[in-house]
């Protein structure tokens, strides 16, 4: 009877320790290299990319309901090789095949993570970061919970990238604009390692504007890339918005880079999400 008890205990250990962790996510290093390899060591371009289950101009639900549609996802693939990002983070991804469907048509390494329970959510909603580079690590973390309803929880993917310079950490968010979201900004800064080892980005759909109290957790530790650079573009960039404002970001360890420029993708992929894609590009101090 003891070493049943023992038993249980051990596994509900076990499973604690993991929740606790995180669920490790599956990783593809798929990309084949070749002469058309543009990356340049020390330069990097980070996107950002909130592609609405690839819906373009129709609603959420409708595309929620059906299998996703390879002309959509071949707009958004344009859209985001208009820009050729050396790492990019998706939110807004119908399941891992829309992932995978894009990293192949960008010939970039992927890991996809979803929000919610893994068996009711695991196709329906979720992340995905796409790389140039080995993609090293993954892991998913719900930072807010929402029971099993998929369009109310929210997680963080977590992804390790090894750059020929240093191995970066990249924490992609999708925040629940109508739940707390400087409680979701708090706990996704939790995440990270005190003191900071490795660089950091932190990029996602964000939820609200710039300036707004709830990011105040993470501009204690990150900043935003708009504000790291001045010039026409980024002026263009706060004066334009990505779609509902400004709330998509890329926010970056001031310790480790510099932007050296920031940029919207082209006026002609604007609709194929009801967000538009940002990017910055950053170089190693």
């Amino acid at each position: 009877m003891k070493k049943v008890i023992l038993m249980a205990l051990m596994i509900v250990v076990t499973v604690t320790l993991l929740v606790e962790a995180g669920e490790i996510d599956s990783i593809h290093n798929i990309r084949k290299s070749g002469k058309g390899d543009q990356t340049i060591p020390g330069l990097l371009t980070i996107m950002t990319y909130d592609i609405g289950a690839a819906y373009g101009q129709n609603t959420v639900e409708d595309s929620l309901k059906s299998k996703f549609s390879k002309e959509d996802l071949s707009r958004i693939a344009e859209a985001i090789k208009a820009v050729d990002p050396d790492v990019i983070g998706l939110q807004g991804v119908k399941g891992s095949e829309e992932a995978e469907f894009l990293a192949k048509a960008l010939n970039m390494n992927y890991t996809y993570g979803h929000h919610g329970a893994p068996k009711t959510c695991a196709s329906r909603w979720g992340m995905a970061l796409l790389s140039k580079y080995k993609i090293s690590g993954s892991r998913t973390q719900i930072i807010y919970p929402g029971g099993l309803k998929c369009s109310t929880t929210r997680s963080v993917l977590e992804c390790s990238v090894a750059t020929p310079v240093k191995e970066i950490i990249f924490i992609n968010s999708h925040f629940n604009h109508e739940g707390s979201v400087e409680e979701q900004a708090a706990k996704t800064i939790e995440i990270m390692p005190e003191p900071l080892k490795e660089p950091v980005f932190l990029l996602g759909d964000l939820g609200v504007l710039p300036g707004s109290k709830d990011l105040r957790p993470i501009e204690a530790k990150l900043t935003d890339t708009c504000d790291g650079v001045h010039n026409e573009n980024s002026s263009f960039v706060k004066k334009t918005g990505t779609g509902h404002g400004r709330v998509d970001y890329v926010f970056f360890d001031s310790r480790s880079f510099l932007v050296k420029d920031v940029g919207l993708i082209p006026k002609e992929f604007w609709h194929a999400s009801d967000h538009i894609g940002y990017f910055a590009r950053v170089a190693f101090k």
